[in-house]
């Protein structure tokens, strides 16, 4: 497409895509959060850490001075106490959230709806590479969870749309950073409710959609060798049963 100005704003003329494809790709030293979108990314930073991050990280991964996160974080406890999650702040350790799994993977999903190009933006951002496999897998272990969907898909005869595609692997970066931190889903916590974005009534699904998730989950669990939870199955179930095949 080409880019042309007019009456001061410059605008895009061309396919939609491409615009996307260049926000989601820029730095946050290019793009200038607005205070609501750096309050998202704020905490995506927690959510995918699962520990304490220092004031110093965040400034740094927003690009942002340590006194503007510090303001922030009143705002910020008042956005996540709306989904049922506070930040905890130490003066020798950082902040970290704080709340249940359920409301901690709700909110994740409820940004990956929400707000697609800030996720994609985060996914995008460069990182120091010590620090990277804090927040984001390795490259091979990215490439593994895309094979094993890709098998799941062959042996169950349901195949993604490419959006549907790219949200679950959003969803699967995030699945194996909480459980490799052993931050698990309680059989409690999860009693009747799954991922389908607060629907508490569970539906039944055709036998064909119960495979999917059910081979995933069982590869999942093989390779990165964790434990078997049903709750943490139910809860995929209700993610893949939202999705278009």
């Amino acid at each position: 497409g080409d880019v042309q100005l007019e009456e001061g704003v410059l605008l895009l003329i061309g396919e939609k895509q491409m615009l996307s494809a260049a926000l989601e790709n820029l730095s946050f030293q290019e793009y200038i959060l607005s205070k609501e979108e750096r309050l998202t990314i704020e905490a995506l930073l927690l959510l995918f850490a699962g520990e304490y991050v220092t004031l110093a990280e965040i400034s740094d991964f927003c690009a942002v001075s340590r006194t503007t996160v510090i303001t922030d974080l009143a705002d910020l406890n008042d956005t996540l106490s709306q989904e049922n999650l506070t930040v905890q702040g130490y003066s020798s350790h950082g902040v970290k959230l704080s709340g249940s799994e359920l409301a901690i993977r709700r909110y994740f999903l409820a940004c990956a709806a929400g707000k697609k190009y800030l996720l994609e933006m985060f996914f995008h951002q460069p990182r120091d590479e010590q620090k990277a496999e804090i927040l984001i897998l390795k490259d091979s272990e990215k490439i593994m969870l895309q094979n094993l969907t890709a098998e799941a898909e062959q042996i169950s005869g349901n195949f993604l749309t490419e959006g549907s595609y790219r949200a679950l692997m959003k969803y699967l970066y995030f699945l194996v950073q909480r459980l490799r931190k052993n931050h698990y889903l309680s059989e409690t916590e999860n009693n009747g409710n799954s991922g389908n974005n607060g629907n508490n009534e569970k539906e039944e699904l055709p036998e064909e959609l119960e495979t999917f998730p059910e081979v995933l989950y069982q590869y999942i669990c093989q390779y990165f060798d964790f434990f078997r939870s049903e709750a943490e199955f139910q809860f995929l179930c209700g993610v893949t049963g939202n999705l278009r095949y």
